[in-house]
């Protein structure tokens, strides 16, 4: 039976055991020599699919991870510059983030002086847009809340803007307060494995650390290259923290509120740049957690490639 089906696949004698040597040979051999080359046509089809593809990721993947970095600073910026401007602006008002609010609150508690409107609200104000945002994108798609949440946020900082100039210092700096706690959603729901935009505390003790463990170099080459990678993201965020400050305060002093108008700017131009990160940005934690255990293999696998 097994002759049969050979015979009728071109094999030739198939299922005879009576052949010489000689002949055996003179049959094979041409069986073997196109044997030989499908496997050299399906050898070279599988190198150049390789090839192909590793073109394609280099072209999808470093444009994206070479903006991760710029996404950072400018929403730093935008964080920093709001929160100096709201500070000399509202009379002490921090707008990106609650802890100088609370500080506040509690020195006019203790003195018995008088507390303005803006720090009473903020911190309850940030606490509920926070909680908001997270109920409302939690679930859905990163790419379609990214988006949606730098939208939100950019929409945000321009009604802070046109409220602010229109009604000077008495304006209600809450609606500053709700555009800075929608970035700091946004960072954490959206951009997994992203320094913080709006806190330095937090970038100072993390860039710190990496900065001494690469400076001990006594540890995993995994872990190194993990470090620097953190470094290369924390430092456009501490950097662009300090510019928007210094910025955001030069603006204040010469224009007044006319100068939320910067921010306003940089959450704009944050818009467009998420759209280089939205789709790394999805694997981006899972991708440092498999690089610390499986470099060996794929340094393999790439060699034998």
């Amino acid at each position: 039976m097994e002759g049969a089906t050979a015979r009728d696949a071109g094999w030739p004698n198939a299922g005879q055991s009576d052949l010489h040597e000689g002949e055996v040979g003179t049959i094979a051999s041409p069986q073997a020599e196109r044997l030989k080359c499908v496997i050299r046509t399906r050898a070279s089809d599988l190198i150049a699919d390789v090839t192909a593809t590793r073109s394609e990721r280099a072209r999808d993947q470093r444009p994206q991870h070479a903006y991760d970095w710029l996404l950072v600073a400018v929403l730093s910026m935008t964080a920093g510059s709001v929160d100096l401007i709201g500070f000399l602006a509202f009379g002490g008002l921090f707008t990106a983030h609650i802890t100088g609010n609370i500080v506040i609150l509690a020195a006019h508690y203790i003195t018995g002086g008088f507390s303005r409107i803006g720090p009473l609200i903020a911190v309850p104000v940030f606490i509920a847009v926070l909680g908001t945002v997270v109920w409302s994108f939690e679930d859905k798609p990163k790419h379609q809340t990214l988006r949606a949440l730098l939208i939100l946020h950019a929409a945000l900082l321009t009604g802070f803007f046109a409220v602010s100039t229109a009604l000077g210092p008495f304006a209600n700096p809450g609606v500053g307060v709700a555009a800075m706690a929608t970035q700091n959603a946004l960072v954490k729901l959206d951009l997994p494995g992203f320094p913080t935009t709006a806190v330095l505390t937090a970038n100072t003790v993390q860039l710190t650390i990496e900065l001494t463990t690469l400076v001990r170099g006594n540890t995993l080459p995994e872990q190194m290259a993990l470090a620097r990678r953190r470094i290369r993201m924390t430092l456009p965020a501490f950097a662009g923290f300090i510019a928007g400050c210094t910025t955001g305060g030069l603006l204040e002093v010469h224009f007044g509120l006319r100068a939320l108008a910067f921010p306003v700017v940089m959450a704009v131009l944050a818009i467009p740049l998420s759209e280089y990160t939205a789709r790394t940005v999805l694997t981006t934690k899972a991708n440092f957690a498999c690089a610390v255990s499986t470099a060996d293999a794929k340094a393999t696998i790439d060699n034998f490639v």
